[in-house]
């Protein structure tokens, strides 16, 4: 968890979910009503930190 939160991400305890359990693309509607909080936390506290990395293949090529 110090390397996690070295990056400034959070750690969120998520309550055991099928549908994430299941694997694979998360679908919202399919989530549990107890588990769309936590992950709504979730995804706030990491979109923040996704726009602060660049990720080279995203960049343009710049000849």
């Amino acid at each position: 968890m110090q390397k996690l939160a070295s990056t400034g991400a959070s750690v969120q305890v998520l309550p055991y979910d099928r549908h994430l359990a299941a694997g694979g693309a998360i679908r919202t509607e399919l989530l549990s009503r107890a588990t769309r909080h936590p992950v709504t936390r979730l995804a706030a506290d990491v979109f923040p930190l996704s726009r602060q990395r660049r990720c080279p293949l995203a960049e343009p090529d710049r000849e």
